[in-house]
């Protein structure tokens, strides 16, 4: 696929999917907590249980006070829920909420329609 195609099809995925965060004010979130609420999708979505030790740290997002203050803008503006852990009721499990949910379907599904884009010109280099 000749170079100029492929950056008309980056430059084309990344508005589109700029414009599903858009559309689900998932934009409208700081980096942060953008890539915290990724951090936690990804790891849902794989079927894991996520606590908030597990993302405390230097290597992860930060001191706990840190994250959890974070947690909590997330948990307010209604993209998390807190739940204590039935197996350690010391802990805390995070769940995406209906709306980070409906987010994430969103980005996901622009995504796909941008994948089928691609596949349509498979032999072209």
């Amino acid at each position: 696929m000749p170079r100029e195609k492929i950056n008309e099809l980056v430059f084309r995925a990344m508005a589109l999917l700029n414009a599903a965060k858009g559309e689900s004010g998932f934009d409208q979130l700081d980096e942060d907590c953008q890539n915290l609420l990724f951090h936690i999708g990804n790891r849902t979505a794989a079927g894991n249980k996520v606590i908030v030790s597990d993302l405390v740290g230097p290597e992860k997002f930060g001191s706990f006070p840190t994250v959890q203050k974070r947690l909590g803008q997330l948990a307010d503006n209604g993209w998390l829920a807190l739940r204590k852990d039935p197996d350690d009721g010391r802990a805390m499990v995070l769940e995406l909420t209906p709306l980070a949910i409906r987010a994430f379907n969103r980005m996901s599904s622009t995504l796909q329609r941008f994948s089928t884009v691609l596949t349509l010109h498979p032999g072209e280099k």
